[in-house]
């Protein structure tokens, strides 16, 4: 009873070993060590034990004290013989190596991958007794069901973990590695195509490429890729993937590059804080979503993409984004200065400021669907060129009649106009605020000199927007240092756009870019990597050698540019429209047949009255009809609202053991699934006469 008792204690300490809590592992060392006396083992050979796992702990080496107690320690309490190897080897010894990284073979099967660091001291990258027990017991902390949708992991390694987990993968599902540094794979490539390296070797390099040339397989690679982790997890794990999100570690990696580690996990959770926060977005407004893709249409007739804006702005001319913070009322009146010499940009809450004042900004920006249309109240903002997404407010969009480019298109839209030959792609702009999504587009653009006014991310005075509004979330109680040194208030959703600022100037200074971003907002908070300027000072920092500034005149550039589509474009975009609206019809029959049929097979399931081959045979008649819904050019739309309705039935759905429930459970799901498609189908289909006839305006 005492020894099992000791080796679960044994389980326990390699569980903080794995989590890397030294805390806990001390804590569970010491419960271990009180009891070790009671049991009777050879003194001699648990000295030497201790000795060893004392030296791993001290060092913080826990894949080495895991190895300990599951080679040494537990055989020991077993009465088994525990290898002369593991009691003699040194593995703080350096081998005789002339690189930094090196293969060693572990004690009892694969290769173990090393790195030699700081001269003295080498990391496993995986165990040195046994890499194949290490990754089993990995797998088993995971818990991780057959078919996942998505997972993540830190590092590849020799591919022992990555090789499992890809078998838990569904078909269709992701695995994204993030791989901290290039040169293990290097290593690895190297080795594996060297024909003087070892069978082992070159079988760790055919496991490793076999891996990351699966389809399903995105390889990350930190110190080569400039873009950051989460912007690649929003194109390839939706939020259905999201909610089944399986991620993990390669041992040695968390040690070796623990900074790239942190940034793995900051990553993930950014990336899902951002997806719940626009899933969260959909479902309120769910009510006006449909209605406001469809009622902005129109715009194709007039539209660009914002890509086209770098046609005509050279990359040398200054951008300024032009937020509403209070400190705006310091510094605007000093952009008349810069009007004609730069390219200014107002975000919707600033333009009544700038308007007021009869400074007219060169292109405004407005991506939310309830942004009140009282910004855009002042006529002479209806001829300004404007960034719109497509979802954007109908009441704005509808009375704009100057240039407009697009900012998020949706897979709708994207589909129509690749319909027209134009393959337009648009990606979710990262930060969560109009001006972060101006800033992102201007990065894009690559412009050389990115300027800040107004993006103060803190109260002032009690208000929080220029011109003495408060937009009513409240003035905040976060403490951050301010632009001037002093502190000020920021509050939630402003301290997530600070961060998000300084996460991109970290991003833009590691990338190497040429380019420079200068916040002149003289008050609020500090955006730590930019340059802090007066308004005044970037004037005469734009200024060349002989004083002047540059001229430039945005209107009269985009005289230049051509409309994205032309008059036979748009009108087949506006056929290629009807007619998919036109198969909704036959998609409405269709899910209500699978509704049938689902009610049908629950009642039969219920009432044990149904055969397992007509179970298969009817699910089969439900897959074809699901696989022809995934054809349909509404799709992406319907499944918006269909990802967020099974979320609770998808967590749940290999959770219970009983096979009866799994298939409930299963058939529920389909129920939800086409119940939701054939609501959001007849909402579109009972607007369409609306929707068409501002099409043909």
């Amino acid at each position: 009873m005492i020894k099992n008792n000791m080796l679960e204690k044994i389980n326990d300490i390699e569980k903080a070993c794995y989590a890397e809590n030294k805390e806990e592992v001390l804590k569970e060392m010491q419960l271990f060590i009180n009891e070790i006396d009671s049991i009777n083992v050879d003194i001699y050979k648990l000295n030497i034990l201790m000795n060893k796992i004392a030296t791993a702990l001290e060092n913080d080496n826990y894949i080495l004290l895991s190895d300990y107690l599951e080679f040494g320690m537990k055989a020991l309490l077993d009465s088994k013989e525990i290898s002369e190897e593991i009691l003699n080897i040194d593995f703080d010894i350096i081998p005789d190596v002339n690189e930094n990284i090196f293969y060693m073979n572990s004690l009892f099967d694969e290769l173990t991958l090393c790195v030699k660091h700081d001269k003295s001291k080498i990391i496993y990258v995986n165990s040195p007794f046994s890499p194949v027990h290490e990754t089993e017991y990995i797998i088993s902390e995971l818990n991780i069901k057959e078919n996942t949708p998505a997972i993540c992991l830190f590092g590849i390694g020799t591919g022992l973990q990555a090789d499992i987990l890809l078998k838990k993968l569904s078909e269709d599902g992701k695995m994204m590695i993030y791989e901290p540094d290039n040169r293990l794979i290097e290593y690895c490539k190297q080795c594996g195509n060297d024909p003087e390296s070892s069978i082992s070797e070159k079988n760790v390099w055919k496991r490793i490429n076999r891996i990351i040339s699966d389809k399903r397989v995105v390889l990350y690679i930190a110190n080569e890729d400039n873009r950051p982790f989460h912007e690649l997890l929003s194109i390839h794990v939706d939020y259905k993937g999201l909610t089944g999100l399986v991620f993990s570690f390669e041992p040695g990696y968390r040690k070796l590059f623990s900074q790239e580690c942190l940034d793995y996990i900051r990553e993930i959770d950014y990336y899902r804080t951002v997806t719940c926060a626009n899933r969260s977005t959909l479902y309120f407004f769910s009510n006006h979503y449909l209605d406001y893709i469809f009622k902005n249409l129109f715009v194709c007739k007039k539209i660009n993409t914002c890509e086209d804006i770098g046609k005509v702005l050279p990359k040398d001319i200054p951008v300024i984004i032009v937020a509403a913070g209070p400190s705006l009322n310091k510094n605007v009146e000093k952009l008349r200065v810069l009007k004609g010499h730069s390219l200014i940009i107002a975000v919707d809450t600033a333009v009544r400021t700038l308007l007021a004042r009869d400074i007219i900004p060169d292109l405004l920006i407005t991506i939310d669907p309830i942004k009140p249309s009282v910004y855009f109240e002042d006529e002479r903002s209806h001829d300004i060129p404007c960034i719109f997404d497509i979802n954007a407010n109908p009441d704005i969009v509808s009375r704009h009649k100057g240039r407009v480019f697009i900012s998020i298109c949706n897979e709708y839209l994207e589909s129509l106009l690749k319909s027209v030959g134009k393959d337009i792609k648009t990606e979710q702009c990262g930060g969560g605020s109009v001006a972060t999504a101006a800033f992102v587009k201007m990065h894009d653009l690559k412009q050389k000199k990115i300027i800040l006014i107004g993006q103060d991310l803190a109260s002032e005075n009690g208000k929080t927007h220029a011109d003495g509004e408060s937009d009513g979330a409240g003035l905040g109680d976060i403490v951050v240092e301010g632009i001037n040194g002093d502190k000020v208030y920021s509050r939630r959703d402003w301290y997530s756009y600070l961060k998000w600022y300084e996460k991109a100037m970290e991003t833009i200074k590691n990338a190497g870019e040429d380019m420079r971003i200068i916040d002149a907002t003289e008050g609020g908070a500090k955006i730590a990597g930019t340059e802090i300027m007066t308004l005044q000072e970037v004037i005469e920092d734009c200024k060349d050698e002989n004083g002047k500034l540059p001229d430039y005149d945005f209107l009269k550039e985009l005289e230049k540019l051509p409309y994205l589509l032309n008059e036979d474009e748009y009108m087949l975009l506006c056929k290629n429209h009807k007619d998919n609206i036109s198969k909704l019809k036959k998609l409405i029959s269709d899910s209500e047949e699978v509704l049938s049929t689902c009610k049908k097979l629950i009642n039969g399931i219920n009432n044990n009255n149904i055969t397992a081959q007509f179970l298969d045979r009817e699910k089969k008649k439900i897959n074809k009809i699901h696989e022809k819904y995934k054809q349909n050019p509404f799709h992406a739309i319907i499944n918006n609202y269909v990802l967020g309705n099974i979320v609770d039935v998808v967590s749940n759905l290999n959770e219970d053991s009983d096979i009866k429930k799994r298939e409930l459970n299963g058939l529920e799901l389909i129920r939800i699934t086409f119940d939701t498609i054939k609501s959001v189908a007849e909402q579109i289909r009972g607007n369409t006469n609306n929707y068409l006839c501002l099409l043909d305006k």
